[in-house]
């Protein structure tokens, strides 16, 4: 978070953000960009917070949350 604060603060115009699909837990099916998160595991929890603080810090117009999957 400190660099996305040092960034905002320097007047950067947009931050992308690398997360993970694991926020959207154990959810089968497809799943798409409206689909609500579930978390279960720490990590997905923690990128959920980190997600949720890049917002309200940055707007949806500015913030870009690309969610990986099949990484590791």
């Amino acid at each position: 978070m400190q660099l996305a604060t040092l960034a905002y603060q320097n007047g950067c115009l947009r931050l992308v953000f690398v997360s993970t699909t694991g926020v959207y837990g154990d959810i089968e099916g497809q799943i798409v960009e409206s689909t609500p998160v579930q978390p279960v595991t720490a990590s997905a929890k923690a990128h959920c917070e980190v997600e949720q603080q890049l917002r309200a810090m940055w707007g949806e117009e500015r913030l870009v949350i690309l969610r990986l999957a099949g990484l590791i």
